[in-house]
């Protein structure tokens, strides 16, 4: 059977894993040759949300990455909403 797309999983309690991730963007060459111009040399941080369908597939996927120091595994929850329209 094949996976389910991280939709799927996530629609139902699932695991999951959160990881900081960093990239370095390197400066642009008119920053370079003019500083105070053009795009210089910076760093973005964003977060990588990872579904599971198990904890099993999760922690697999911890002790494979567990060098990484900020690598997170939570349970989650999907939320319950519900919507009431009333007339005054």
């Amino acid at each position: 059977m094949p996976r389910k797309t991280d939709k799927e999983i996530m629609a139902q309690p699932h695991w999951a894993t959160i990881e900081t991730m960093t990239t370095h963007h390197a400066a642009d060459a008119r920053s370079i040759s003019n500083p105070g111009h053009g795009y210089p040399a910076h760093t973005t941080t964003h977060l990588q949300y990872r579904p599971y369908e198990t904890k099993d597939e999760a922690l697999d996927y911890v002790l494979r990455h567990r060098d990484h120091k900020t690598l997170v595994l939570i349970s989650a929850q999907p939320a319950k909403t519900k919507l009431v329209i009333e007339t005054v």
